[in-house]
């Protein structure tokens, strides 16, 4: 995108981010289908919904009436009506306000003829029943070795997507998933006995999400369970694969295996084994440093070093590229700016509660009840104090750069607060102003008359598109009064 295109989205966010706040007790809000929304929908959406729930609050609406909600809606008057109908037919639903709905549609396969594709995963199917982690390439020779019809096999690409279709599908048998090593012999293959007992990491992304912070997809470190074939922990973080990414992955890991109720244990975390770690490394010191580290925590390591860092390979073999209701992708793309019309954005630790969401889905699919019982939950603390993974070393702490106190930051502190001060009616009785962890201005006026907060929040708002625009950060207000 271009600079001017930049602003446009940044004041997007802000729009989006202001109604938000407003909005900020409704249930849909924090649903999963509102958050991987394209952030260019959640305007239209919101934009919608206030208009519609302003003519709706109407004893007896006029024509005229109902051309100010459709000029407010950003639609003609026809489509006002229409829109109004369809609303009202799906329970008020915000969802059914989005424009060109296609969520939860999985791309239909682009072959010509269903039983083409029907034998294609039959196929797959078949080897993955002796094979559940065969490699896609061992997959598509199989495929075409062993071909009989009907139709004509589609190219290489199609055929590892069938792969990935397959995998998501399936529920794999606990304590049957053999992973093996590039390069490696077979009596070292890997495999786990118990939940928790080995750990494959692996490094990817989000189709179709960035974070809020910088507009850049961020990388997501997972925690894979060999046993059971499900993600147990993520972290996302800005930047390329690191080992912090790794650390909060295992720390995210244990709390989940600690959890009360769940865990066969009561009490302070036991001494035992740690989990087997199996992880893609290169020859640069920081990762070299955290295997040292990992060794020297308990852990055991099965180590595939490289030139370059390997991603993707156990989160396809694994989980097909899917965690959830989530689409990953290989690695993050961090070069080119975001479409808002096609991307969801949500900040750092919104995305981070996704992740956890969807881990907590799979686990409901893949990992038996009973696995719980014995499970031996780790204590991760002694990583981060053998770990070569200060704040320095990784470019600053994640929230470094939500605290660090800049001229600019000052610069629009001061501003919020002449804002604040200047166009509130009757004067604010206190206003609140900060930046929280996910990089946005948070400004909170109360006021004293109630009937004067949603003139004081729209003036307020505008105002703060403007800086938000400016200073190309989110600025989210609200309004209080005392009653």
């Amino acid at each position: 995108m271009t600079p001017s295109s930049m602003d446009a989205a940044r004041a997007i966010i802000a729009r989006v981010r202001s109604i938000e706040a407003l909005l900020k007790d409704e249930e849909f809000l924090s649903q999963m289908e509102w958050r991987m929304l394209p952030v260019a929908k959640q305007d239209i959406v919101l934009r919608r919904l206030c208009a519609l729930r302003d003519y709706d609050r109407l004893d007896t609406p006029t024509t005229v009436d109902a051309l100010k909600a459709a000029k407010a809606a950003g639609v003609a008057i026809a489509r006002f009506y229409q829109l109004l109908s369809h609303w009202r037919a799906n329970d008020r639903s915000p969802f059914s306000l989005v424009p060109h709905q296609s969520l939860g549609a999985e791309r239909p396969t682009r072959l010509a003829a269903g039983e083409t594709a029907k034998a294609i995963t039959a196929s797959i199917a078949e080897l993955l029943r002796t094979d559940p982690l065969a490699a896609t390439g061992r997959v598509i020779a199989h495929v075409r070795r062993t071909w009989k019809g009907p139709g004509e096999l589609p190219t290489d690409t199609a055929l590892r997507a069938f792969h990935e279709r397959v995998i998501r599908s399936a529920r794999p048998v606990p304590g049957t998933l053999t992973l093996s090593t590039p390069g490696q012999p077979l009596e070292e293959d890997v495999v786990a006995e118990r939940l928790g007992e080995t750990l494959v990491i692996d490094h990817v992304a989000i189709k179709g999400l960035v974070a809020q912070e910088d507009g850049l997809q961020p990388t997501v470190t997972l925690a894979i369970d060999l046993w059971s074939g499900s993600a147990l922990g993520a972290a996302a973080l800005a930047g390329p694969p690191s080992p912090h990414g790794l650390i909060l992955a295992l720390e995210e890991v244990s709390r989940r295996l600690a959890r009360p109720g769940r865990a066969g244990f009561h009490g302070d975390l036991p001494s035992g084994p740690k989990p087997r770690l199996v992880i893609a490394t290169t020859f640069a010191r920081r990762w070299s440093g955290m295997v040292d580290a990992l060794l020297a925590a308990g852990h055991e390591v099965v180590e595939r070093r490289d030139v370059f860092l390997q991603q993707g390979g156990p989160a396809r073999r694994l989980l097909g590229m899917r965690l959830g209701s989530l689409d990953l992708a290989r690695r993050a793309d961090r070069r080119k700016p975001f479409n808002p019309r096609t991307t969801a954005v949500q900040p750092m630790y919104s995305i981070q509660e996704i992740l956890g969401e969807c881990i907590e889905e799979m686990v409901d699919q893949r990992v038996p009840a009973d696995a719980w019982a014995a499970v031996l939950p780790f204590d991760t603390s002694k990583l981060r104090e053998t770990g070569p993974w200060d704040e320095a070393s990784e470019g600053g702490h994640p929230d470094a750069a939500a605290s660090a106190s800049t001229s600019e930051e000052r610069e629009v502190r001061r501003e919020l607060e002449a804002l604040a001060a200047t166009h509130t009616p009757g004067g604010a009785h206190a206003v609140r102003i900060g930046r929280r962890r996910d990089g946005a201005w948070h400004m909170t006026v109360t006021v004293a008359d109630p009937a004067a907060r949603d003139s004081t929040f729209i003036e307020l708002a505008r105002r703060a598109m403007r800086l938000s625009a400016e200073h190309g950060v989110p600025i989210v207000v609200d309004v209080e009064t005392n009653t």
